[in-house]
């Protein structure tokens, strides 16, 4: 009887320590500035997009967008769609809108934790979509941005007193030293998102990116995520981002830094060189402002 008792005991404890465990976890408060949530595109409060992308769009292409991003913050498996949701007629012209619409989402809207792309299939005048989501269970997708919250509170409290150059670096280092390249599965969707830098710890350059874009706006530094090539020869999509710096743009690629992860490795800092990203070309160049290959100012000086 005594045994039973002194087992149900220590059941109890370790479950009442479990208990406070995921209560702290759930409500201790962060420094993260608490994001307008009556924007239309709010999606939570590791990001707020200001839109740069979508009021460059003309109607046609906003309605899309509003219609598709309203899907893909839902995460769902598949979805059908019909051209005239799409504001489109014809299979090709709709199609193709989805392609250009998904471009936008993607680099303006990095907290959608678990949206990576889309396949799709003509059905007479409906696109039947599939999706691919980092995180299959809503619930540990839910407990990852949860984490990633904290993560982001703790960086933000380490660089409150650093210049913008010091931020740059830092950011970048910390990728590389939190995250590695996927080159087993490179083409993977959770390797897409942000869940897997900041949860798994590997990815591919679009999770880099929108990593990168993330923390820059909670510290104070105006980022953006491209995509693109590396050059003009490269057959091969890539994506960083581009950063305001006393006034200037520049290229920042920390995708550099998650594949080589070692500071002494020769060429670990060229994702902060503009030099070295000087024939990178953009997808969508009239999105973005112009960036210059001078120095970037406070970074490596």
């Amino acid at each position: 009887m005594m045994a039973f008792v002194k087992h149900n005991l220590k059941l109890s404890l370790v479950l009442l320590v479990i208990s406070l465990l995921i209560y702290n976890f759930f409500t201790r408060e962060t420094t993260l500035e608490v994001k307008d949530k009556s924007n239309n595109h709010y999606v939570n409060d590791i990001y707020l997009s200001n839109d740069y992308i979508y009021n460059q769009l003309d109607d046609q292409d906003k309605q899309a967008y509003d219609y598709y991003f309203n899907i893909v913050k839902k995460a769902p498996i598949s979805k059908k769609v019909t051209f005239s949701d799409l504001g489109c007629s014809e299979a090709e012209e709709c199609y193709s809108l989805l392609l250009y619409i998904h471009d936008a989402i993607s680099v303006e809207h990095p907290e959608l934790i678990n949206y990576a792309t889309f396949s799709g299939s003509i059905q007479g005048d409906e696109i039947k979509l599939l999706f691919t989501n980092a995180s299959p269970l809503k619930f540990a997708s839910e407990i990852g941005l949860l984490r990633i919250e904290r993560i982001i509170d703790s960086i933000k409290k380490k660089t409150a007193n650093m210049t913008d150059g010091e931020k740059v670096l830092y950011v970048y280092e910390w990728i590389g030293d939190h995250a590695t390249y996927d080159h087993l599965f490179t083409f993977a969707s959770k390797n897409q998102s942000v869940f897997n830098v900041f949860i798994n710890h590997n990815a591919v350059c679009a999770g880099f990116s929108k990593t990168a874009t993330i923390i820059f706006q909670n510290i104070g530094i105006e980022a953006y995520s491209v995509t693109g090539h590396m050059n003009p020869n490269d057959s091969v999509g890539h994506m960083w981002n581009i950063i305001k710096i006393n006034d200037k743009y520049y290229n920042f690629d920390s995708t550099w830094a998650a594949s080589r992860n070692k500071k002494d490795a020769e060429d670990y800092y060229f994702g902060l060189i503009p030099l070295e990203m000087s024939d990178y070309q953009l997808d969508h160049p009239g999105w973005y402002p112009e960036v210059v290959n001078e120095s970037i100012p406070g970074v490596l000086s």
